[in-house]
């Protein structure tokens, strides 16, 4: 499995598929591992697919100090310069939306499009979730183990009625993902969120955006969504009824067919194997 060296950080990755090349940020305090194998492999389907470990999760090294979401936004940039991409598609979900904003602003002659799922525009114009939601993610009187604290933290992420059905799955999904994330981490993580807005620079992007969001998103409601979109020039605006925080895993294959229709009409798509490593 490849790895790259970002300042004292290194970092894992993966790549899978080919065709035009799209890098995906995940939510906060998780690996590679927490994406949906079947929204992955559709994607892969027609799209070189990069994945990565953030700092201090999965294989990635621990972070060493604090750091920026465009910190994280930086370490991906540094995958696609090791595999020689010079552009490619962009797509992020929750914090990772937040991560592919920063990367977009950042570096936007190498993001022909922009796909953001569940996210928001800044912390200061954020609608907060209901008062029950952050009951659940404050910190218990009594210290939990790292199952039962993922399970208390399952309705924060996931409609009720897709839990209802999927609980085991993704509770098992998420404790994969966050296998290796440390406490330290995931507050990190929580840090830099809270210090990411981008509301007022959103109006100068031109790059192609598609915005996804679940009508029963319940961390991050959806009314944020139409503020994200509203503020992004001709951006695409998407929602998914009953859909809760984490489209790609409540609805992998939806999703990555609207991701693919996106980019098709916009001309990014690439036959395999003619120049699979840029978007331009």
């Amino acid at each position: 499995m490849p790895t790259t060296q970002t300042d004292a950080n290194l970092i894992h990755y993966d790549i899978r598929g080919e065709g035009t090349a799209a890098i995906l940020f995940n939510h906060s305090g998780a690996s590679s591992l927490a994406w949906s194998e079947r929204f992955l492999e559709t994607l892969a389907e027609q799209l070189t697919v990069v994945t990565f470990d953030y700092r201090g999760t999965g294989h990635s090294s621990p972070a060493s100090s604090a750091f920026s979401l465009s910190d994280l936004a930086a370490d991906g940039r540094a995958i696609l310069e090791a595999e020689g991409i010079a552009s490619a598609i962009v797509i992020g979900t929750s914090m990772g939306g937040a991560v592919a904003q920063e990367f977009a602003l950042a570096y936007p002659d190498q993001v022909p499009a922009l796909i953001l799922l569940g996210t928001f525009a800044g912390s200061e114009h954020r609608i907060p979730p209901d008062p029950r939601v952050l009951e659940l993610l404050a910190l218990p009187e009594k210290p939990l183990s790292k199952v039962e604290r993922m399970r208390r933290l399952l309705p924060t992420i996931y409609a009720p009625t897709f839990l209802e059905q999927h609980e085991e799955f993704v509770l098992d999904l998420e404790l994969k993902g966050a296998r290796f994330s440390t406490d330290e981490t995931i507050a990190r993580h929580g840090a830099a969120t809270s210090a990411f807005d981008l509301y007022e620079r959103l109006p100068s992007m031109s790059t192609r955006t598609l915005v996804i969001h679940g009508t029963a998103d319940p961390i991050i409601p959806v009314k944020n969504g139409e503020i994200l979109a509203g503020r992004i020039r001709n951006a695409e605006y998407v929602t998914l009824e009953g859909v809760g925080h984490l489209p790609a895993v409540e609805q992998p294959m939806e999703v990555a067919k609207r991701i693919l229709k996106f980019a098709l009409e916009r001309r990014l798509l690439r036959a395999s194997g003619s120049q699979p490593h840029s978007a331009d």
